[in-house]
C-alpha cells in the first residue's frame, strides 16, 4: 500500500468513558500545526496523537474557523492523524 494523503483532525472525547464525540477537520499544514503543537523526537510529520492544552486547543480553533465552543471540562482534545493509502 502506498501513502496518498494524510487527514488531521481534532478528535472530541468524553471524559466521562473516553468514548468518541466528534472530529474538527484540520487542513493546515504541518509547518503551521509545529508552530502550535511541539513536536516529539522522531514525529517531524506530526503522525503520532497529541492531546491539546487548552491554549493549543483554542489557537486551532481561530485558525480553522471552527464554530465550536470547547468544553475542556466534559471533553479532551486531540490533534490526530489518519493516512489515506491506494
Amino acid at each position: 500500500m502506498k501513502l496518498l494523503s494524510v487527514k488531521r483532525n481534532i478528535g472530541v472525547y468524553r471524559k466521562t468513558d473516553d468514548g468518541f464525540e466528534y472530529e474538527i477537520p484540520v487542513g493546515l499544514p504541518v509547518e503551521v500545526l509545529k508552530n502550535i503543537v511541539p513536536i516529539r523526537d522522531g514525529d517531524d510529520e506530526l503522525y503520532l496523537v497529541y492531546e491539546l492544552s487548552a491554549d493549543q486547543l483554542d489557537q486551532l480553533l481561530k485558525i480553522v474557523e471552527a464554530v465550536v465552543k470547547a468544553d475542556l471540562n466534559t471533553f479532551s482534545y486531540y490533534l490526530e492523524c489518519t493516512g489515506i493509502y491506494d
